[in-house]
């Protein structure tokens, strides 16, 4: 029997500077660009259509009903600073242990603050009037993660290699 839903999942990969970092902590929206890959789920939770595109994001503390909101070709990431983290007026079914959970926004600070240079979080949305469920990953870190992550990409360093 299919789904009456198309579903989603999406991975947000997000960078931030310093400076943006700490304009988040304290509320002030921010605006940068990252990576979303997104793929549909079918029968037996295999995938297809899977999409790597970049994007323009806005992340700010507002309330909203939805976590994920696109406007304007930009991705809308709207933090989940309530007690009820997963409570998105009950347009899905929970389970018990996803409620309540907070999102602690020291995590974004430097380590020596108490942070960890890093947020993460998920998130359901649904639209109703067109089928579809997405289920998102939201990881934002600090620049210096994806700097070193792409630093050993040398000339040098691939030289040796073909």
């Amino acid at each position: 029997m299919a789904s009456k839903y198309k579903v989603y999942i999406c991975s947000h990969q997000i960078y931030l500077t310093e400076a943006q970092r700490y304009d988040l902590f304290a509320c002030i929206p921010v605006k940068t660009q990252g990576i979303m890959v997104k793929a549909e789920i079918v029968k037996n939770l295999n995938s297809r259509n899977i999409n790597e595109v970049f994007c323009n994001y806005e992340i700010d503390c507002q309330k909203s009903d939805d976590i994920i909101t696109v406007k304007n070709n930009t991705i809308r990431i709207h933090l989940p600073l309530t007690e009820e983290f997963y409570d998105f007026d009950d347009k899905f079914d929970v389970d018990e242990k996803d409620v309540n959970k907070q999102l602690d926004l020291n995590d974004i600070l430097n380590d020596e603050e108490g942070g960890k240079q890093s947020l993460f979080f998920e998130g359901i949305c649904n639209d109703i009037k067109k089928k579809v469920k997405s289920y998102h990953k939201i990881d934002i870190k600090d620049i210096k993660f994806f700097n070193e992550s792409v630093e050993f990409i040398e000339f040098n360093n691939l030289k040796g290699s073909y």
